[in-house]
């Protein structure tokens, strides 16, 4: 592959040992491609899991709409979106944008 002109490899920190990572490592620190360059290596770090869960199945957001976010411990209307394991009270503050998707309808 670096012979056909690849100069760097992406690298998932999320899955895998940290001997497999060094491994990885260690092969990619002993290729040289034609020129006798070393390609790159890019980590890929993993960052906060945040998962939406207990959402209505006829819940409908639109553009604009206000909607409460929070944790379990405070869930107590049909209207919240339950999150788990992220404080977003940590993160977001008034009159911030927060994007939300599903996945599974985004084109």
């Amino acid at each position: 592959m670096v012979d056909t002109g690849v100069n760097a490899f992406r690298i998932n920190m999320s899955h895998g040992s940290l001997q497999e990572k060094k491994s990885l490592f260690d092969q990619i620190k002993k290729l040289n491609n034609r020129d006798g360059h070393r390609p790159s290596i890019l980590t890929d770090l993993a960052g906060p899991k945040i998962r939406i869960k207990d959402v209505k199945d006829d819940m409908v957001l639109k553009t604009g709409q206000n909607m409460v976010i929070a944790n379990e411990q405070e869930a107590n209307d049909e209207k919240i979106i339950i999150s788990s394991g992220f404080s977003f009270g940590k993160y977001l503050r008034a009159g911030k944008f927060l994007l939300m998707m599903d996945v599974f309808s985004w084109k």
